[in-house]
């Protein structure tokens, strides 16, 4: 997938290009009905799909005090956007000139730039321009005068209820990562760099990878049995999101999300890490002295790969997909090199 941020790069599109339109936080069933509609679409006339979205949210730039905390950092963002098969993605800066741009010079400015005969897809709530003043129905009539095409999305519902980041970020902050996962379509996860941290865990005898996410939107401290993922491998793991109140110097400061794989010991800094939050173990509370936490750690553990045993069993489950996926993904990665001897 091709990255752009100025619009003049859709000139070089030789014919009609579709582009799904939004600012897609999680990209949740509904985001992905819309991108969706825009990819069968392209493939139906024969062009390229595109996302056009916004770096940073809104919010941050005209009200950051009112900005919602992100599901998914862009990176995680345009990775899901690849894997719905989308062709490139426009980012588009958001700045105080764009969001004091009249809806009129904000549809010049994006309808211009794409081939007469394009088509844009939002959803029924989308808004821009000065104020959030216009909606769909003025963005379809002002598109139209520049030889443009608009597609108003079905939104997707989830009990009876339209599917929203809002509502998502409330499942994942509540810690019902069962229903967060159900309005995503896919397993809840984050994703970052491993990065060095205290060396707590390898002192302890239980090394951890520290991940440092754009993920805003979290569920609640505690210990939880999880996946991670690291290049073509997925691992059972147990993961810590806390400050370590144990170490008193480390209680004071931000939440660090520490992951031990439990079949791996290798080096991981600097590596990408997808990490599945699958199920809450305990809440995280200070120990009297590193041997209470030691063994609380080896408890952890054991809960964990029961969890993790038992998970793959749950056909039902929003996880079961992941867990499958992944032994697919991990065999025929041992299949390949077991080729290559």
């Amino acid at each position: 997938m091709i990255v752009q941020r100025e619009l003049s790069a859709w000139q070089n599109e030789n014919a009609p290009l579709s582009a799904a339109m939004g600012f897609f936080d999680g990209v949740h069933l509904g985001h992905a009905s819309v991108i969706g509609e825009c990819m069968s679409h392209a493939s139906a006339i024969s062009g390229n799909g595109w996302v056009l979205t916004f770096d940073p949210h809104p919010l941050k730039v005209l009200k950051p005090a009112l900005a919602p905390r992100m599901i998914t950092g862009l990176r995680h963002k345009q990775r899901l956007f690849r894997e719905l098969g989308v062709h490139g993605c426009m980012v588009l800066p958001f700045t105080q000139a764009l969001a004091a741009m009249p809806p009129d010079q904000f549809v010049e400015r994006v309808a211009g730039s794409a081939p007469p005969g394009s088509t844009f897809f939002v959803g029924g709530n989308w808004r821009f321009g000065k104020d959030r003043s216009g909606d769909a129905e003025l963005f379809a009539r002002l598109a139209g005068e520049k030889g443009c095409h608009v597609t108003i999305a079905v939104e997707a519902m989830d009990q009876d209820a339209m599917i929203s980041s809002t509502r998502v970020r409330a499942a994942i902050e509540s810690g019902d990562l069962d229903a967060a996962s159900a309005m995503l379509g896919r397993p809840y996860s984050v994703e970052g760099s491993v990065v060095r941290g205290a060396a707590r865990g390898r002192e302890l005898g239980y090394p951890t990878a520290n991940s440092a996410t754009d993920s805003e939107a979290l569920p609640p401290q505690g210990i939880y049995a999880a996946f991670a993922k690291v290049g073509d491998r997925v691992h059972d793991a147990v993961l810590s999101f806390g400050t370590r109140p144990t170490f008193e110097h480390d209680s004071e400061g931000a939440p660090v999300i520490e992951v031990h794989l439990l079949d791996h010991s290798q080096d991981l800094y600097d590596l990408e890490m997808e990490i599945f939050f699958v199920s809450r173990i305990r809440d995280e509370r200070a120990f009297e002295n590193t041997e209470a936490l030691t063994a609380e750690m080896g408890r952890d553990l054991d809960a964990a790969r029961r969890i993790l045993v038992n998970q793959r069993k749950q056909r039902d489950s929003p996880l079961h997909s992941i867990s499958g996926l992944l032994q697919s993904a991990n065999h025929k990665k041992s299949v390949n090199n077991k080729n290559k001897e």
